[in-house]
């Protein structure tokens, strides 16, 4: 499913997490709002979570980063996140908006191969198992 840079609003629909087939969810470059939906952590079968540019918030979901949710996902972008003004939400200015939080440790996720969480509001350390499982050979180290 893939529906990169219209100008699609309102929330994430949590129904997206029911698509137990879905393998690909590219949605960046929109204007999404809210939360991510825990229940995509349904998807078991989801390579490619692509939710770069938009205006989400709150904490990255548990549920997308254990293995045992997702445990083919290869891809996860959750960049870029933007305040309702559509500025970047990690400027200088401290502008508001982007997803905040602890930085999840994805510490089960053997299959990831990119993550990408750039200019959002993360905070606090890096965990001490962050990326544990990944396959060092593989990871696409930027």
């Amino acid at each position: 499913l893939a529906m990169d840079a219209n100008a699609l609003s309102g929330t994430l629909p949590p129904e997206i997490g029911n698509l137990l087939n879905l393998r690909y969810l590219s949605l960046p470059e929109n204007e999404f709002t809210g939360r991510i939906p825990g229940n995509f952590g349904n998807l078991n079968k989801l390579r490619h979570l692509i939710l770069r540019g938009n205006h989400l918030d709150g904490s990255i979901p548990e549920s997308i980063t254990l293995k045992e949710n997702l445990p083919m996902l290869e891809q996860l972008d959750l960049s870029r996140q933007r305040d309702i003004t559509g500025s970047m939400s990690a400027t200088h200015e401290g502008i508001d908006g982007g997803l905040g939080g602890l930085l999840p440790s994805f510490s089960t996720m053997d299959n990831l191969v990119q993550l990408d969480l750039r200019y959002n509001k993360l905070q606090g350390p890096i965990p001490a198992d962050f990326l544990q499982a990944v396959d060092s050979l593989i990871f696409e180290y930027a």
